[in-house]
């Protein structure tokens, strides 16, 4: 009996500087569930956990899988996707090679063009991969499914992104039993209770791979049965949620709290929109919950146009300062700088709001990100210059979102920055950290002093205290 083969592409190599935090491959996990619920037999490797994982994938594929699957999104993955790719067909050219996720489905020319791929499935592919098998077993072609690409499909009729229109009960629980080892050094079990947002903010990756403004939900009779599976399994009762928007549905939310309290589970994490926490969410919020996060992304009302993202910055101090009386522990938010169009005057904006809210918590981790245009959002098509962005797998892998770590903002996908630019942005993230994060300060070392030599962040600083 053959099977399918799960590859995780998101871990740390020797050949660049990478920070990858040891994370569940949740994507892989998914669909592993779903070959599985259908009889197909599913092995996963993950290089985080198997330091010898090249010989793994050889040794798997000399067994002969229906294929080998990989996820993509934009970041160090890439090359390891690329790398493994090219490592399966050395071993066995007819074993196909199958890549999914954001990057894939919103940009398949590119990973066609720059790599050996052989397949790319667009969307959430529970059901996709179990009908991709059902055609290799029969000797068919992938490439004539739905929502399944080859190469050479420009040539061929229009293919969909997968758009799901079922109940997310239905699916199986993603197989984490897979990452037993995974769970044993986290100590905490991740739980994804919904998939996507219905806030369609424009730099967003839901708008082409989930569905614009699509926002789906388990029942909590669902979430407590999986959460239950899983602490029996493991012995382990904290838990944290990894949706992108967990507070969309106030009483569903409101439900899966209560009913965790009453299980003794702990809840290490909640995430959400700011218009999402209600009212009646803050009244189910206490010191209990480890994080609580959301996202500002900018002060400034022009940039927050550009983004679709309107927020009340009288609100944002409102609920920080609420969070801060009920003893929440971790609170994080997040600006997004770097934007075309962006003035001192937007950036000033920022660091005002930072300083309101350092003052209310002096210990709110407020993470600074330099926006990266993506394939397909909804803020390169504004701008004449899109067609001037280089986008390639090369220069998508070396995607830092806060780059204080990598030192690497590339000019290529960021037209409407020139080179002092693009140094000025490097400056400032050092220096935001230094102010404004508490825990990068403590890992950062002494950095202030190099930030503040660029002449443009030393004045934007010149008034703000030292933390």
């Amino acid at each position: 009996m053959s099977f399918v083969l799960l590859v995780n592409t998101a871990f740390k190599t020797s050949d660049r500087n990478e920070f990858f935090q040891l994370s569940p491959p949740l994507g892989l996990l998914a669909i592993s569930a779903a070959l599985e619920e259908a009889g197909i037999s599913v092995e996963l490797i993950d290089p985080q956990i198997s330091e010898d994982y090249e010989n793994q994938v050889r040794e798997a594929v000399a067994r002969r899988p229906f294929f080998v699957g990989m996820t993509t999104f934009m970041g160090p993955n890439i090359l390891n996707a690329q790398n493994l790719t090219n490592l399966v067909h050395d071993c066995d050219s007819d074993v196909p090679v199958i890549w999914g996720g954001p990057l894939a489905t919103s940009s398949p020319d590119l990973c066609f063009d720059q790599s050996t791929v052989d397949y790319i499935v667009l969307g959430m592919g529970e059901d996709t991969v179990v009908a991709l098998v059902d055609t290799l077993k029969n000797g068919g072609d992938p490439g004539s499914l739905p929502h399944v690409l080859g190469k050479g499909f420009q040539e061929l009729a229009p293919k969909t992104v997968y758009s799901f229109s079922g109940d997310l009960d239905a699916l199986p629980f993603p197989s984490l039993h897979k990452w037993d080892e995974g769970i044993r050094r986290l100590g905490i079990v991740p739980i994804l209770s919904s998939r996507g947002c219905p806030r369609n903010c424009a730099f967003c990756y839901n708008n082409t791979f989930i569905g614009r403004k699509c926002w789906y939900g388990r029942s909590p009779d669902s979430i407590l049965s999986e959460m239950e599976h899983w602490a029996d399994r493991h012995g382990i009762r904290k838990f944290y949620f990894v949706d992108d928007n967990f507070l969309v549905h106030t009483k569903r939310a409101i439900e899966i709290l209560d009913r965790c309290r009453d299980k003794g589970f702990v809840i290490d994490q909640v995430l959400g929109h700011l218009i999402d926490f209600t009212p009646e969410i803050l009244d189910h919020i206490d010191e209990s919950i480890g994080h609580v996060g959301f996202s500002v992304e900018s002060a400034s009302d022009k940039i927050q146009s550009l983004l679709n993202k309107k927020l009340d910055m009288g609100k944002v101090m409102d609920f920080v300062k609420l969070m801060t009386s009920k003893g929440i522990s971790k609170i994080t938010t997040n600006f997004m700088f770097g934007l075309p169009t962006e003035t001192e005057e937007d950036i000033q904006a920022n660091i005002d709001a930072a300083l309101a809210l350092r003052t209310i918590n002096e210990k709110i981790r407020i993470i600074p990100y330099v926006y990266t245009p993506q394939p397909g959002d909804d803020i390169v098509s504004k701008f004449d210059w899109r067609k001037d962005i280089y986008f390639s797998l090369d220069n998508l892998s070396y995607i830092d979102m806060a780059p204080n770590r990598s030192n690497v903002l590339l000019p290529e996908i960021r037209p409407w920055m020139n080179d002092d630019d693009i140094q000025f942005y490097l400056d400032f993230v050092l220096t935001w950290f230094y102010h404004f994060d508490y825990i990068v300060r403590a890992d950062q070392g002494d950095v202030l002093k190099h930030g503040l030599e660029n002449p443009r962040v030393a004045k934007l600083f010149r008034e703000v205290p030292m933390p």
